[in-house]
């Protein structure tokens, strides 16, 4: 799925950042526990997840609470769109971000 969405993995492998490098400028970005900014995702638990896992450099928590817990943390102010499309009658069939904006006809855009 993500070879057809346009993710290069010989690319990533090569050019990419390390994990360890990608943790320590998020850290110091400003971003992670910041309530003046707002995360938006398309079902993005698993993308926080992995984030959560990099930015502590330690396994998942145990529970579901202390996972909310921790994204809170971290994220205070998420959205994911998919939650919303998926309480809207008309958007309850959106069950991609591909499909989402087929609805609104907004056309992807090629990655660089």
């Amino acid at each position: 799925m993500l070879n057809r969405a346009g993710i290069d993995f010989s690319k990533l492998k090569t050019r990419g950042i390390e994990p360890k490098i990608l943790a320590e400028n998020l850290n110091n970005s400003g971003f992670l526990r910041n309530n003046d900014l707002n995360w938006v995702t398309f079902h993005g638990t698993s993308d926080f997840a992995y984030l959560l896992k990099l930015l502590t450099n330690r396994p998942l928590p145990p529970s579901l609470q202390e996972f909310k817990g921790l994204t809170r943390t971290f994220f205070p102010n998420k959205i994911d769109i998919k939650v919303i499309a998926s309480k809207l009658p008309d958007l309850r069939k959106a069950t991609s971000l591909q499909k989402l904006g087929d609805e609104f006809e907004t056309a992807r855009s090629a990655g660089t």
